[in-house]
């Protein structure tokens, strides 16, 4: 791996090699590690000593660490626009590798895709104060985050009403001075 790489289409072609190789699950980590570099390595090494024998806890603490998380993703996927210099094609493409990347199909069930984009609009949904103790706590699911948002909300009740500004009064334009000078035309009269 060098400091180029995308470090999520290393781990996918690393676990590709992994899978044709027929090497055990186990010693996928074991053949990782020592492959990693700069802050994919500090995010291995940053592991309590049983954890970096799990291969599936090093691949989520290096995608967290280099902002490849599910989160990061569902952020980009939100945020991305057609650029001048892109075609639709390529920017169709890359919404779905985005998408891909958030929703995790592969491995998710259909219900958990919806989940997942329930979960988003859920969040999206809360008062801000509320939304953001939500976000910090990184629910995997929509049970753990309807149980904080309930829980921050006994807490702070008066946070459940969002704050949103007071609109200004609408201001009525002063009568205009002098004759009009589109004057309005009178309906013709009727026998």
């Amino acid at each position: 791996m060098t400091a180029e790489d995308d470090v999520q289409a290393f781990i996918e072609s690393f676990e590709v090699a992994a899978e044709a190789c027929q090497w055990p699950l186990e010693e996928w980590v074991v053949c990782l590690q020592p492959l990693l570099t700069g802050e994919a390595q500090l995010a291995a090494h940053g592991l309590p000593p049983g954890a970096r024998a799990d291969d599936n806890s090093v691949k989520r603490a290096v995608l967290d660490q280099l902002g490849c998380s599910s989160e990061d993703q569902r952020r980009r996927f939100r945020e991305a626009n057609l650029s001048a210099g892109d075609r639709p094609f390529a920017y169709a493409q890359r919404l779905t590798d985005m998408a891909r990347c958030w929703l995790q199909p592969e491995i998710q069930s259909a219900g958990g895709v919806v989940e997942q984009v329930v979960l988003e609009q859920f969040v999206h949904g809360l008062p801000e104060g509320t939304a953001n103790w939500v976000r910090c706590h990184r629910p995997t699911n929509l049970d753990g985050a309807v149980t904080l948002a309930e829980d921050h909300l006994a807490l702070y009740p008066g946070s459940q009403q969002q704050e949103r500004p007071e609109p200004a009064p609408r201001r009525r334009p002063p009568p205009r001075a002098g004759p009009n000078p589109f004057p309005r035309a009178t309906p013709p009269l009727l026998p």
